[in-house]
């Protein structure tokens, strides 16, 4: 009998181990979950990206929504540091990209136009800092 105790016994321990081994790894995948979690709405209220506008059905909204998420990406294309004819070419793909998005949304905007105004503006700005 006491074999089968002495058994039992380190069974039970080898199990209680693998449980807290479990716990503690389950505890710092949870931890880094929440971690994620705060990035991800420090990222959508810096962006002051509004999901309600989508949901409402509120076409300036969207529209005003798209303008801003495009402008962000241009200004980041202008500040990558390549040369006029690959941001160019970078944003002229953007823009498509986006008015195809809007013609899916049903919004009545032209990102080429705009395009061409923000990076002739952006331009200007950045000329008028290194000079």
């Amino acid at each position: 009998m006491e074999g089968l105790e002495i058994f039992f016994t380190l069974v039970g321990i080898l199990i209680g181990l693998i449980v807290i081994v479990l716990n503690i790894i389950l505890f710092f995948k949870v931890w880094k979950m929440t971690n994620d979690v705060k990035s991800i709405k420090e990222n959508l209220n810096s962006s002051e990206f509004n999901l309600s506008s989508f949901a409402l059905d509120d076409k300036e909204g969207m529209r005003d929504v798209l303008v801003k998420m495009f402008s962000d990406r241009v200004l980041d294309i202008v500040r990558n540091g390549k040369t006029d004819e690959e941001q160019t070419a970078d944003i002229k793909s953007l823009a498509s990209d986006y008015d195809k998005k809007a013609k899916y949304l049903n919004i009545d905007i032209n990102f080429a136009e705009l395009s061409a105004d923000l990076f002739n503006r952006l331009k200007c700005i950045r000329r008028f800092f290194m000079s």
